[in-house]
This record gives C-alpha cells, structure tokens and sequence, in this order.
C-alpha cells in the first residue's frame, strides 16, 4: 500500500512542476484509457459468458456469481506456458474449481472441452486465410 502511495506523490509533484507533461499525461490516459478500460472489461465479461455458454451447452448451469469467480481461475491456467494453446490446464483447473461452486469436476472437464472447442471452431476461418492471398508480391510504386 505504501508503494502505489508513494508513486501517485511522486506522480503529483512532477505534475505541478511540469505543466506541459501534466497536459501529455492526461491526453494519453484520458479519453484513450477509459476506451480501452472500457474494451477490456467487455472482452472479459465477454470470455466468462462464453465458457458460461459452454458450460450451458453440456448442461451445467452456472450462476453469475459462480461463473464470476470460477471461470477466471480457470481461463488463468491457460496462461502456463507448458501446454499447447492451454489444452490440458484449461480443463485441470476446471475439474478442479467446479466443486468449489457446487458443480461436479466431470461438468468442468465438459465444459471446458466444449470452450476450446468453440474457440478452435472460431479461429479455423483465419487458417484458410494463406489460402486467399494473391501469391505474387505487390507492386512497388516509385514515389519520386
């Protein structure tokens, strides 16, 4: 707690004595950073209603707040870097959180199996994309 006191000090006093960097400031993390916090939130309440979705879809039904605190935990095992495209974590995690909000672990393993399987399902579309470039290099125009 004492550190991020200390930087918002540090943050003050070099506002008051630069004006010009105290202006720079609030054009970067003013309307540009609400946008993006704003983006941030909706992709991630967007990512737990999609495991919620998979989850619905094996025929578990999650509540908000179990889905809230669940599916985060779960989703973060995908971050382990000793998988392939956090196959194997993924559906650990969610054999193992599920009993924590009431559920059966074989109900997080399906769910979370149907998660990635949608996901690979969404992302096969930009695998054919080489398929519809042109081959020949584009043309290089003289700009003289």
């Amino acid at each position: 707690a004492l550190l991020p006191a200390a930087m918002l000090a540090g943050l003050a006093a070099l506002a008051r004595r630069h004006r010009g960097w105290a202006q720079a400031v609030r054009r970067a993390w003013g309307a540009p950073f609400a946008r993006q916090a704003f983006l941030s939130l909706a992709i991630a309440l967007l990512t737990i209603g999609a495991f919620a979705a998979a989850a619905r879809a094996t025929g578990t039904t999650l509540t908000a707040a179990g889905a809230a605190l669940a599916v985060p935990l779960i989703l973060a095992a995908m971050l382990l870097p000793l998988s392939s495209g956090g196959w194997g974590w993924r559906e650990g995690a969610a054999a193992a959180v599920f009993p924590l909000i009431g559920q059966d672990p074989a109900a997080g393993l399906s769910a979370s199996i149907a998660y990635g399987l949608a996901c690979l399902a969404a992302a096969l579309p930009g695998a054919a994309s080489p398929l519809w470039r042109d081959p020949r290099p584009p043309l290089v125009r003289d700009r003289n």
